[in-house]
């Protein structure tokens, strides 16, 4: 691009101080030849000087991921990493790392409303923005100078989310016009034209994501549906192949529809997976929804316990990853077989740090919040508020090695998905030993106390069996032994009088039986 604008400028100037060179001269000799050709006159001229170092241009970062509304990135081995963010306002700032340190280096100043979408061409090193405002920009770099290039949207309402096409040769814009605008470069006017799918959609179209085929486009809205639409251009791309979902492919047919059957939620994200064949998407309903295209029609839907996610995406074609109001993205695994499960959330919590209160820091909460503890608002996430995007910070779909979430804290967070994963296995194995060995203990410390029980009610029911009937013999013993020495004493007295006095005894035996007969008379 130097070049050209070199040999576009300093041909122009050489001419123009050659030429009245070369007349003055010829007017003072004119016995000189005549003057060469123009076009020839500038090689035989010193070359002119080269500009000063500090205008020429940086070279090209390309970014290897690109993120919509909040952030974009670009990681290489060779090339510095960048980012552009917007800070919830009208305005795109773009950061260079530098060390352990993000420098801004470039501001991007166009629209008039809040950024809502952006997204960065890793190819063309193009950066497309889309806002409030109801417009779009494709921002190229010049001269060292990011320069704006308007979009004919023709929409009446806010722009919602933007997305490159895998080509880069389009994108697509979701809005509250309830339409999707597929914009392509038209090089005779040189701007960017749109063309509308209306129909079906009957509500604000949240997010959107390209097939790998550069044809198909999936989105989501706040009708509870998504979407797969043809997105083709007969003016800038090659008619498609047959694909699972469909081969005639006109532009705006509704090749698949999914969601809205009673239930439901606004769709807060889609996404494809690398081959082309499966479709997630997350609903503010709490639930995750993979479909594949090659095996019909039918949904796997997962209905989680979290809160409503925001944001899904394929790290590899059986591994998906979503996060949003719960401020931790999760891992969740599509078998084969389509059937779909939550693995673990990947950010593992903090060990909470407790320490003692003062009494005058006691005095003061009691003063300020009305309570005697010390509420810490802290969260044991990483992020501190809603993830809103989840995006590849390298690799690809089909092989995720790191990935990145930005949030409403301001806050963007690369993960290590290989260590995560092994981090998570690791933990996994831990706490299955630990709970092996837990239960293993508290079965044993059962066990030992059940049969310590067991032992002792027998022991003392035996002990109380055996004292009752040691009990109960002794006492028949003593009252036999009792009885039978006070009856054996009674006779050996009677025995006694009877020897003593037998006259008595016979007497009185014989008052008694006069007695008797008195009474019977």
């Amino acid at each position: 691009m130097l070049s050209t604008d070199s040999s576009v400028i300093w041909p122009s100037s050489s001419s123009s101080s050659s030429s009245s060179s070369s007349s003055s001269s010829s007017a003072s000799s004119p016995l000189l030849p005549p003057p060469l050709p123009p076009l020839l006159l500038p090689l035989l001229l010193p070359p002119p000087p080269l500009p000063p170092p500090l205008l020429l241009p940086p070279p090209p970062l390309l970014p290897s991921s690109s993120s919509s509304s909040s952030s974009s990135s670009s990681s290489s081995s060779s090339l510095p990493v960048e980012i552009a963010i917007s800070p919830n306002n009208h305005e795109v700032h773009i950061y260079q790392k530098s060390g352990n340190q993000w420098v801004k280096s470039h501001e991007l100043k166009e629209h008039n409303g809040h950024i809502t979408g952006i997204d960065w061409a890793p190819k063309s090193d193009r950066i497309v923005t889309c806002g409030a405002d109801r417009n779009a920009y494709v921002w190229s770099l010049k001269d060292g100078v990011w320069k704006p290039t308007l979009v004919i949207l023709r929409i009446n309402r806010a722009a919602t989310f933007v997305k490159w096409s895998p080509l880069e040769n389009k994108f697509a814009v979701g809005s509250g016009a309830r339409l999707i605008s597929v914009c392509y470069f038209e090089s005779d006017n040189d701007w960017w034209v749109s063309k509308h799918i209306k129909k079906p959609i009957r509500s604000t179209v949240l997010s959107l994501d390209w097939h790998p085929n550069n044809v198909l486009l999936a989105a989501g809205s706040c009708d509870f549906k998504c979407r797969v639409f043809s997105a083709y251009i007969k003016e800038v791309e090659e008619k498609p192949g047959p694909t699972p979902w469909g081969s005639k492919m006109p532009f705006g047919a509704v090749l698949a529809e999914f969601g809205g059957a009673g239930g439901g939620g606004w769709v807060h994200s889609v996404s494809f997976s690398s081959s082309g064949n499966r479709l997630a998407w997350v609903s503010h309903d709490s639930t995750v929804t993979v479909v594949d295209g090659t095996k019909g029609s039918t949904p796997s839907q997962l209905k989680t316990e979290f809160l409503p996610l925001l944001s899904v995406l394929f790290i590899s074609e059986n591994s998906v990853v979503a996060a949003g109001h719960d401020c931790c993205p999760m891992l969740f695994r599509c078998d084969d077989g389509g059937s779909l499960t939550f693995v673990s959330k990947l950010d593992l919590p903090k060990a909470s740090i407790t320490r003692n209160i003062s009494a005058m820091e006691r005095f003061r909460n009691m003063d300020k919040r009305a309570t005697t503890e010390d509420r810490n608002t802290a969260l044991e996430t990483l992020h501190q508020n809603s993830i809103t995007q989840v995006s590849i910070y390298e690799g690809d779909q089909s092989d995720c090695r790191k990935f990145c979430t930005t949030g409403i804290d301001g806050a963007m967070t690369i993960w290590d998905f290989k260590v995560t994963d092994t981090h998570r296995d690791t933990h996994t194995q831990t706490h299955r030993d630990t709970h092996t060995q837990t239960h293993r203990d508290t079965h044993t410390q059962t066990h030992t106390q059940t049969h310590r029980d067991t032992h002792t009610q027998t022991h003392t029911q035996t002990h109380r069996d055996t004292h009752t009937q040691r009990h109960t013999q002794t006492h028949r013993d003593t009252h036999t032994q009792r009885h039978t020495q006070t009856h054996r004493d009674t006779h050996t007295q009677t025995h006694r009088d009877t020897q003593r006095h037998p006259h008595t005894h016979t007497e009185r035996q014989t008052q008694r039986d006069t007695f008797l007969v008195r009474f019977i008379n």
